[in-house]
């Protein structure tokens, strides 16, 4: 009972299959799977080139022995398991029809054609284009049949023809994809294009006086900036305040085309007023800012030293107002400016500035010695005064006493 449902189950497999032909498209080097879909229990597969019975590239059975073609067409390229047939790094000579042969112990069997046909997805020009010069791509089948076939370009959008002549924008950049479309069944090939622009995007660049003035202008693909790099000018210096505003980049290229990219440069700064040597218990005003309004996505985030009595407070100000400084505050403050989250995204930080403080003591060690040295002088001058009166008091006497001795 079971033989015979496995029979009619069989049949019905069959009779699904039965002169349906599969249509696969491929391109060279491509790795094609040919799936002979479900197997009867007591399986015999067999593989053929062109027609049934023709020349024999594989076969298979239940009790798991099998046969592969090793010829110099195939060497190496084929793979089997029970239902499926695997063409590795496909070549011109391997497309054409394969024929799939499933039969049981009954000797009852089935047939499947598939049909593998090429595509061919070029490009006329060098690899690497610059704005402005003629991109030409071009999706070809190998085929009489009749399918659809259009572009897709990098953003995702249009149909554009199969065939395509058009000026070269920085927007045609990355990848193109070929859709063919046969009997409702959709094949997607992709192509990369590579046009000449700069990578990085217009969001500013943030740094410090504390950190070097850098500014990159990268430009993609990575080959086409080694020809160029001599030729694009970088600076890098220390960060000033004046070096905030906007830089721009351009390359003329031979064709006439211009391609120019701006970025906006911030430069952090802390400004402590009155300065940075102070006396504790004196007043202090800490601003961090890059001397405009922020982003609303950016904050601020002060550190101080871990010695200060603000060391654990949140600190997010870009005004910080302290009413009397102590020597606890004296060492490295560091404000670092945020961008804060989107979706799915952590918190980064843009940059970061420091300054040193040194609070002195109302009463510091060379204040003693000062006042004690001048002390010393006083008591010296003081000293030196009497003994010059004394002197000049027993000279008066020594003179009164010889004018007493000449009146007698």
């Amino acid at each position: 009972m079971k033989d015979l449902l496995q029979f009619f189950m069989f049949l019905i497999i069959a009779y699904k299959t039965m002169g349906a032909d599969e249509v696969i498209y491929a391109r060279v080097g491509d790795n094609v799977e040919l799936n002979s879909q479900q197997l009867p229990q007591n399986f015999y597969v067999r593989w053929f080139l062109h027609k049934d019975n023709g020349p024999e590239l594989a076969s298979i059975n239940y009790l798991g022995r099998n046969s592969i073609d090793s010829g110099d067409i195939w060497s190496g390229r084929l793979s089997l398991s029970p239902n499926i047939l695997t063409i590795k790094n496909i070549q011109n000579e391997n497309f054409g029809t394969f024929v799939c042969r499933v039969s049981d112990n009954s000797n009852t069997h089935i047939l499947k054609t598939f049909i593998l046909i090429k595509v061919k997805v070029s490009m006329n020009e060098a690899q690497t284009l610059i704005p402005g010069d003629d991109l030409s791509l071009n999706c070809d089948v190998e085929t009489q049949r009749r399918p659809k076939i259009h572009w897709v370009n990098p953003t995702g959008t249009g149909s554009i023809p199969s065939l395509v002549r058009k000026k070269a924008k920085s927007q045609d950049n990355g990848e193109w994809t070929c859709v063919v479309i046969d009997n409702g069944e959709q094949n997607m090939f992709r192509f990369s294009v590579s046009v000449v622009d700069f990578s990085s995007t217009s969001k500013p660049l943030y740094t410090s006086t504390n950190l070097p003035l850098t500014v990159p202008f990268v430009i993609s693909p990575n080959n086409f900036m080694k020809e160029i790099l001599s030729k694009i000018e970088r600076v890098e210096k220390l960060s000033r305040e004046e070096d905030r505003g906007t830089y721009n980049c351009s390359i003329t290229f031979k064709n006439g085309f211009i391609l120019s990219r701006t970025v906006l440069v911030e430069v952090l700064q802390i400004i402590p007023s009155p300065g940075t040597e102070l006396i504790s218990g004196h007043h202090l005003n800490l601003s961090c800012s890059t001397g405009g309004p922020l982003d609303t996505n950016v904050m601020v985030k002060w550190f101080p030293p871990m010695t200060s009595s603000l060391a654990n407070t949140e600190l997010t100000s870009g005004h910080l107002i302290i009413q009397k400084v102590s020597t606890e505050d004296s060492g490295r403050w560091r404000c670092e400016l945020w961008m804060e989250p989107g979706l799915e995204q952590n918190r980064s930080t843009l940059t970061s500035a420091a300054i040193m403080l040194k609070i002195e003591p109302v009463l510091t060690v060379l204040m003693l010695v000062t006042i004690c040295g001048v002390a010393v002088i006083l008591i010296l001058l003081l000293i030196l005064a009497f003994i010059l009166y004394r002197r000049r008091q027993r000279k008066m006497r020594q003179l009164r006493h010889r004018l007493c001795q000449c009146k007698k």
